[in-house]
């Protein structure tokens, strides 16, 4: 009666053993391929978690899950020989999955987004309605660089919490300056979006006291980095790092004295029927978004041929 219970227990207990690992490594492998993707493959505009990857995804954890859950079930052949290769399975295991995660993703979807970023090397040509509308925008003294007498002056509503804002910022402008160096202007005007972004508003006006120590353009960048996030004390460290001086910039910041030229920039924006940062206005001419480089090199160069009515 012993041995027959003794021989029961042997039978059943790796059975529970070898389902249980099969169900945690699966997952774990899952887990762990989502994160490989979202932390190096995944393309730097997609937003958490995902948008327009989602085959990819589910093709890469449905693998790694399958593969989970065949290491799992080898659990019990390793598990009455040793406990130390019960432990060292599960972190090679782990280690496996990284480099398999990551392996599989590039095939997937590395290829593919190579192909694709190949495949838009040929801009698409955009078209310009006949009846386009110009805005008669003023600069409002704000921040600007590049010459008065630039031919394209663009004028930008955004936000320093906003992500795409910092992505044209990073992205895009340092392209537009590069191939047109003497023929284009920015300015900056502020729009804070309120109730969303708790911190742009005072961002905005941190900016503004680095503009008295003639240091606007070199602190906008700062924010739009956000390498210290934004607040208080990130906003201290930026003016520290570009040796402001703190006392100065300090009694700015406290004064407040930039929030209703801040305020009256979203409410003009507003009333002109702005409601998304970035926005912009080339020559009048509105564009909304983060649009890419192509976009903005195409109305540069046809508003310099003379050919936007």
């Amino acid at each position: 009666m012993d041995s027959s219970s003794k021989n029961v227990k042997t039978v059943a207990s790796p059975t529970i053993i070898s389902v249980l690992s099969s169900i945690f490594c699966g997952l774990l492998f899952a887990v762990l391929s989502f994160i490989g993707w979202y932390l190096w493959l995944r393309p730097k505009d997609e937003e958490f978690p995902f948008s327009s990857s989602r085959i990819e995804i589910f093709i890469i954890v449905a693998l790694m899950a399958l593969i989970g859950f065949w290491i799992g079930s080898k659990v019990e052949q390793t598990l009455y020989q040793s406990r130390y290769q019960f432990v060292f399975l599960y972190f090679v295991a782990g280690c496996l999955l990284f480099l398999s995660g990551i392996g599989v993703g590039y095939l997937i979807w590395g290829n593919q987004s190579y192909s694709a970023a190949d495949a838009g090397s040929d801009e698409e040509e955009i078209t310009i309605p006949e009846n386009i509308k110009r805005y008669d925008v003023p600069d409002d003294n704000d921040p600007s660089f590049g010459s008065k007498d630039a031919d394209i002056t663009i004028i930008q509503f955004a936000d320093y919490e906003c992500p795409f804002c910092a992505k044209w910022q990073l992205e895009v402008w340092p392209e537009i300056m590069k191939t047109f160096p003497n023929q284009v202007r920015l300015v900056y005007r502020d729009f804070p979006l309120y109730g969303l972004h708790a911190n742009a508003e005072s961002a905005a006006e941190a900016a503004n006291c680095a503009g008295e120590q003639n240091a606007f353009w070199e602190y906008h960048e700062k924010l739009f980095e956000a390498e210290n996030g934004l607040g208080m004390n990130a906003f201290l460290q930026y003016a520290k790092e570009l040796g402001l001086n703190q006392t100065q910039f300090s009694e700015c910041l406290e004064s407040n004295r930039y929030i209703d030229e801040i305020k009256a920039d979203y409410e003009y924006a507003s009333n002109l029927g702005v409601s998304s940062a970035p926005t912009f206005f080339i020559n009048g001419i509105p564009v909304v978004g983060a649009q890419s480089f192509s976009v903005f090199k195409q109305l540069i160069t046809k508003e310099l041929a003379g050919e936007i009515p």
